[in-house]
């Protein structure tokens, strides 16, 4: 990831408007799913 991996909301749903947390997260998931694909084969 690029940076901390949290996204920040007072409501529930609030995190989904947190651009930069939601960027973060899918940087996140896309290097988990690189990972996992290279340590299956």
């Amino acid at each position: 990831s690029t940076y901390w991996n949290l996204g920040f909301g007072l409501n529930e749903g609030d995190v989904k408007n947190d651009d930069e947390g939601m960027a973060n997260m899918a940087d996140l998931g896309g290097s988990m799913a690189f990972l996992l694909k290279k340590i299956k084969g």
